[in-house]
């Protein structure tokens, strides 16, 4: 336990030796592909710039919902991908939740709100029914 004390950590201030002798200072490491990918991906791409996010409500969760399932219902192609697809499962909870919505916003909505909710779960309602067959 005394061997534990006598070892302790020493801790040494290097910012006034650094600003005398910047000259010691070890080169930074290359940068790797991967680091690059990094940066590239977090910098702001002229697509973002040109096309801002949309303002955040209730319509564009409900609408966000909506074409999730319908590209995962095989009705219109994955934006990223241009490629048509089903899954079944993953479209069925998109209505679901789009259902659990309904439930839990009724008598808080708009009346435009309502139709477009009760509008889109018929749609992807229908949609489920013949993706299923």
């Amino acid at each position: 336990m005394d061997q534990d004390k006598d070892q302790s950590f020493r801790v040494t201030d290097k910012r006034s030796s650094a600003r005398q002798d910047t000259d010691t200072m070890p080169p930074s490491p290359p940068e790797t592909e991967t680091h690059k990918s990094f940066t590239q991906a977090a910098e702001p791409s002229m697509e973002n710039e040109a096309m801002p996010f949309p303002e955040a409500s209730f319509m564009t969760l409900i609408f966000s919902l909506y074409t999730h399932a319908q590209i995962t219902l095989g009705v219109i192609p994955d934006p990223m991908t241009q490629q048509m697809y089903k899954d079944l499962e993953q479209a069925k909870y998109n209505i679901d939740l789009l259902d659990v919505l309904k439930d839990k916003t009724r008598g808080n909505l708009t009346t435009e709100e309502e139709q477009t909710l009760e509008q889109m779960l018929y749609e992807v309602r229908m949609a489920y029914l013949t993706a299923n067959k």
